[in-house]
């Protein structure tokens, strides 16, 4: 190993990340091409192609530089900028170099280029390993899972790429098949810490995605912290590369850990706008609202929607409007409430997640119940499902506010009732509700 990479490595560690990117960009104009792609924490594509010219050797290498500057994440315009030059120079003829290129295109959102190029060498024998897979993706983050889940699922029993696995299981959780997703990332091996595994930071994020559609918070957040450790080791920052931050979030919000959550959520907000990602943002906002619910979420979940509604990328659009509409709903804005839980069904019936369009039904059925009858959560019906919600059982609960284990299962159907949920596991999706 090279000196420049001893130095990237030392540097990262240090947190130096700017001089970090000079040692590897350094290091990259002294390699080979073929090489040069192979220094870097780059997406690799379902079957690797060996190099075969001098251009190609230097297309690789120009697509190496887009990839350090896209997963460091502060240079959008430098790393679309060596992409297109990588691109221009070997894209038609070496599937590689397309690879990354559309890769570094996907991170800055630019999804209608990816799937324009994607479709114009669709019929190439050259491409056809990678083409399917990049469509996929283009159809997950543009919110078409049932579509996105047919690809990724040729994809998978063709290759058996890890990324087309991490990638699938992502969709399967918001098509709300979590465990199913689960249970497909056992039957490739790929459990416990996946130490040593390719891609094994967007495994973990995809594992963790999942746990957290299972309700299973406490192993999710530790799988989503580690990617993220992973990616840091890297020397990747841009939240684009893998959406772990606001998950964990999340997460930490069910698990009432309310500082490591707006933590989590800030961080990621800070580098999506560093990186001008509106989707970024988006789901950094939706996190924060949840974390720090406050007289600002409603307004945190408007700007949410609003940036997603101008993106392509739809990822979590059902999950923000059934929050702010739980959150309206808690205010008595009825007829709000209504509007983006209709906005919430179109986002989960053009998705496919039928788990999601039950879920927003019953929530509708809840608002018009409140609208008529005035039903409202009680604070000892907050306060015991907040507990549920954290995980604790019926008699811990009881324990804790000195109440009968019968009363805390009264409180818990009261609640279910008025939120038009089947049960504790939904709790979690009822954040705004329990503010």
């Amino acid at each position: 190993m090279s000196k420049d990479v001893n130095d990237h490595a030392s540097l990262v560690h240090s947190g130096r990340w700017a001089e970090a990117d000079e040692a590897l960009i350094g290091e990259l104009g002294r390699v080979p091409g073929a090489n040069a792609l192979e220094l870097v924490a780059s997406l690799r594509p379902p079957v690797p192609v060996p190099s075969s010219s001098p251009v190609t050797d230097r297309a690789r290498s120009t697509a190496a530089r887009a990839v350090v500057l896209a997963n460091a994440g502060h240079d959008r315009a430098g790393a679309v900028r060596y992409a297109e030059e990588a691109f221009a120079l070997a894209g038609q003829t070496d599937p590689d170099t397309f690879w990354h290129c559309m890769v570094v295109f996907l991170h800055a959102e630019d999804l209608d280029r990816v799937e324009r190029e994607c479709r114009a060498f669709a019929r190439s024998p050259r491409h056809q390993t990678v083409v399917p897979l990049l469509l996929a993706r283009v159809l997950a983050l543009s919110g078409d899972l049932a579509n996105a889940h047919g690809m990724l699922t040729g994809v998978v029993g063709r290759t058996g790429s890890p990324l087309a696995v991490a990638w699938l299981v992502e969709v399967m959780a918001e098509l709300g098949h979590p465990d199913r997703a689960l249970t497909l990332m056992e039957a490739h091996g790929l459990r416990g810490a996946m130490t040593g595994a390719e891609h094994r930071p967007q495994l973990l994020a995809a594992r963790g995605a999942a746990g957290f559609a299972a309700g299973r918070f406490r192993s999710a957040l530790d799988d989503l912290l580690d990617a993220g450790r992973v990616l840091t080791s890297h020397g990747v920052r841009n939240p684009s590369v893998v959406m772990w931050q606001s998950y964990a979030a999340l997460c930490a919000s069910a698990l009432r850990q309310s500082d490591l959550a707006v933590a989590l959520a800030e961080e990621q907000y800070t580098a999506a706008e560093r990186w001008s990602s509106p989707w970024g943002r988006a789901t950094a906002l939706h996190a924060l609202a949840i974390a720090r619910t406050d007289e600002h979420s409603v307004q945190r979940l408007h700007h949410a929607i609003e940036l997603v509604a101008a993106s392509r990328a739809q990822g979590g659009r059902a999950r923000m409007c059934y929050d702010l509409a739980i959150l309206l709903w808690e205010r008595q804005s009825y007829s709000d409430a209504e509007s983006f839980l209709d906005t919430a069904m179109q986002a989960a019936r053009r998705s496919g997640n039928v788990t999601w369009a039950d879920r927003v039904a019953r929530a509708t059925e809840a608002v018009v119940s409140a609208r008529t009858s005035g039903a409202r959560l009680s604070s000892q019906e907050v306060t015991t499902a907040r507990l549920a919600r954290a995980g604790f059982s019926n008699r811990e609960i009881a324990g804790q506010l000195r109440l009968t284990t019968r009363t805390v299962e009264h409180h818990l159907s009261g609640v279910y009732q008025k939120l038009r949920i089947s049960g504790r596991s939904e709790l979690a999706f009822a954040l705004g509700a329990l503010a």
